[in-house]
Order: structure tokens, then sequence, then C-alpha cells
């Protein structure tokens, strides 16, 4: 759809640009690379939480964890990504252990290679119930 709609728009002279929101799983470089062709400018890769509460709440339909996938996909691409933000979707399960990411982030070399903040989250799935979200005071 993008290829169409970029062709609509250089015939028309008209700026076009897109962004994407992902749990990052599937950013392999070849991914990637399609990405820069239709001019994405921004990622945005979500984790909820440290690698075992992520892993729990984000498996594959086999069980398997998600995270450290995710993060070596992050890893392999970061040099042709275009701006990458990661959003942490906190809870009152996880917010005190948001500090064991942003040091894995470190010790990976990526600290400075991309935005991070902390995503407010309401009961909308499975993942979240009303009395595990943090009001929007806390």
């Amino acid at each position: 759809m993008s290829e169409k709609i970029i062709k609509l728009c250089d015939e028309n002279e008209v700026m076009y640009g897109a962004s994407i929101i992902t749990n990052g799983y599937n950013l392999t470089r070849e991914v990637v690379e399609q990405f820069r062709n239709l001019r994405l400018s921004f990622i945005q890769i979500t984790l909820d939480g440290p690698q075992d509460v992520h892993d729990k709440r984000r498996p594959l339909k086999s069980g398997q964890g998600t995270f450290e996938k995710i993060l070596v996909n992050i890893e392999e691409n970061i040099d042709i990504m275009p701006n990458i933000s990661l959003r942490i979707n906190v809870d009152k399960e996880n917010v005190n252990r948001v500090n064991e990411i942003l040091d894995g982030l470190e010790r990976r070399g990526l600290k400075n290679k991309l935005s991070v903040y902390l995503g407010y989250v309401e009961p909308t799935n499975d993942c979240y119930v009303p009395n595990k979200c943090l009001s929007m005071h806390e």
C-alpha cells in the first residue's frame, strides 16, 4: 500500500512519510531495509517490562518468550533503522523494575542510540487489569 501511496504523492509533488508501532519481533535486516525504501522515518517498539515480565505477557503462540529476540533485532539493525523510540509499558507490577531494562540497554550499547519513555497503560486487553494499572496521578 505504501508503494502506491508514495507513487501518487511523488506524481503530485506531495510529501510523504510514515511511522510504525511494533513489538519489534520481526524487525529483521530485510524488513528494516524495506522500511527505508518505504520512507519510514520513525519506529516505536514496545516492551512490557524486564524479560521475565515481558515474556510472560507477550509470548509466542508456542509459549516461547520474545524479549531477547526483540533486543537482538534492535542491536543488529539499529545502524540502519530510522528514529527509534522504545516504549516501556508500566503498571503496578513492573514500575519498580524499569531500571533493569535501562541497565540492560546500557550493557548492550543501546543507551544513547534510541529514545526511551515510560508508557501509561489502561486495562484494554488481557495483559492489563484495572487493579494492576497505575492511575494517571501515580
